[in-house]
């Protein structure tokens, strides 16, 4: 009679916590489920991986189950998730504590399905229903609740060994930033449109120092718009404005103002006014969200003539698409635009709203010590990036073009040693004017590359700014 009393007080608990958590997650998550339905289509292909794996699991350990496990499936199935949960949450704090409590929101995801069994075989018994379940389900189940188990050990042991060798990789070039910089709230702000952005009329220090070796040591500063300043010779007086589109290469990392790519452009060209909307870490999308704001024709001074481009191969398709390592470091909140059925990009909102379920994906893969010694990144480069990258240009030139008739729009491609990309040879079909300096310099030269760090040097911003002035004025 006591036994009987504990039972069903165990079942009437589980099945009111079930319900409350059930409806609290429910209500929560209510609103990504449409989301869901199209995210499910685009997850990544190690997922189905880790399915097959778990299922063939399944079917070995059925074949080898007698019949002597099956007295009470549902207790030795709960058993058997509660172990695995136990082990891999115990496991992988070890490896990575900095992660451990994401792991335990894990380890409450496992628990619910275990009140879920729980509460299905009360309910089995309540109604006498328990014969439902023939002797062929019961090694199923349990050869499935095995069959996790025993993937949860596998991950955990790779887990714990992959932290081992981490811990014994020698230390990476040490990078230290000192000044105002990336002091918070000083140079950089959240923006909702953009992720990111430049707070306005500042100015601020930056060195940088790998291994207490300095890198750089110069200041940064923005006009009123928030723009990285550029340097106008005083002598002259502007008759046309010059519009720079790009990321932290533009932006002119470890150059000083007068030292910038749009600041050289304006120095060696007649009398060209220029406009630097470089922010470090944007993407091709941002310009387009920027010529989508409406807001660039109330900050020119002198007539625009001219729109610039510079595109970084693969660097700026990563931001575009939103890989793994970009939405893990700074990209989460940039925005997300798709291909409409029409092959016209279409803002989606942000990565993180308008993909929960890969953006949280993304941040649990990037806790994994198993990833990390691998190197992965996900997902792999695919035609359909390309194009996507391709048509944000395209629409970026068109859109640029109706605002600013008389210019002329121009898409510049840093130098780099791999081949032309899929993403130039679309636009180049299309119409749009590009400029590949792919054999300008050698980028890994020391004289052009800040050694350990990968951005330019003035002197490497220099020569870019020199072949951008030269194919303006005398065009092939």
């Amino acid at each position: 009679m006591q036994n009987s009393f504990v039972m069903s007080l165990l079942r009437s608990s589980c099945l009111a916590a079930s319900v409350l958590i059930f409806l609290k997650l429910g209500f929560r998550w209510i609103d990504f489920c449409q989301r869901w339905l199209v995210e499910l289509m685009v997850l990544p292909v190690p997922l189905l991986g880790c399915a097959a794996v778990w299922l063939g699991l399944s079917r070995i350990l059925l074949s080898r189950i007698s019949a002597a496990c099956v007295a009470r499936p549902w207790r030795d199935l709960c058993g058997a998730v509660v172990v695995g949960v136990l082990l891999y949450a115990f496991v992988a704090g070890l490896g990575s504590k900095a992660s451990a409590g994401r792991y335990l929101v894990v380890c409450g995801w496992l628990g619910c399905c275990g009140l879920l069994c729980l509460l299905a075989e009360s309910a089995c018994r309540d109604v006498r229903l328990a014969g439902l379940f023939s002797r062929q389900w019961k090694l199923r189940l349990l050869a499935g609740g095995l069959g996790l188990t025993v993937s949860l050990l596998l991950l955990v042991a790779a887990e714990f060994v992959c932290s081992r060798l981490l811990a014994r990789q020698p230390p990476g070039p040490r990078k230290v930033y000192a000044g105002e910089y990336l002091d918070s709230g000083a140079f950089f702000r959240q923006d909702r449109d953009f992720g990111t952005a430049l707070e306005s009329d500042r100015r601020v220090a930056c060195r940088l120092s790998i291994d207490e070796r300095l890198v750089w040591d110069v200041h940064y500063s923005t006009d009123q718009y928030g723009r990285r300043r550029s340097v106008f010779p005083g002598t002259q007086i502007p008759s046309a404005t010059a519009v720079f589109f790009g990321c932290s290469f533009l932006f002119g990392e470890g150059a000083e103002d007068s030292q910038t790519i749009p600041s050289k452009f304006s120095s060696l060209s007649s009398g060209f006014l220029a406009a630097n909307y470089g922010v470090p870490g944007w993407g091709t999308q941002h310009m387009l969200a920027l010529l989508q704001s409406g807001t660039l024709k109330s900050q020119m001074v002198a007539p625009v003539k001219l729109g610039v481009y510079l595109y970084l191969p693969e660097v700026h398709e990563a931001r575009v698409v939103g890989d793994m390592d970009i939405i893990n470091s700074f990209g989460a909140d940039f925005p997300c635009y798709e291909l409409d059925a029409a092959g016209q990009p279409v803002r989606l909102g942000t990565f993180s709203s308008a993909r929960p379920l890969t953006v949280g994906l993304y941040d649990l893969l990037g806790k994994s010590n198993t990833r990390a010694i691998l190197g992965l990144n996900f997902p792999r480069r695919t035609a359909r990036h390309y194009l996507l990258t391709a048509a944000l240009i395209e629409r970026s030139k068109d859109l640029f073009l109706e605002q600013f008739p008389d210019s002329r729009f121009l898409v510049v491609a840093f130098p780099d040693p791999d081949p032309e990309t899929a993403t130039l040879k679309t636009v180049r079909e299309n119409g749009v004017e590009v400029l590949d300096l792919a054999a300008l310099f050698d980028p890994a030269d020391p004289q052009y590359q800040h050694v350990g760090d990968g951005h330019p040097t003035p002197a490497a911003n220099g020569l870019v700014a020199e072949a951008i002035v030269r194919h303006v004025q005398h065009p092939e």
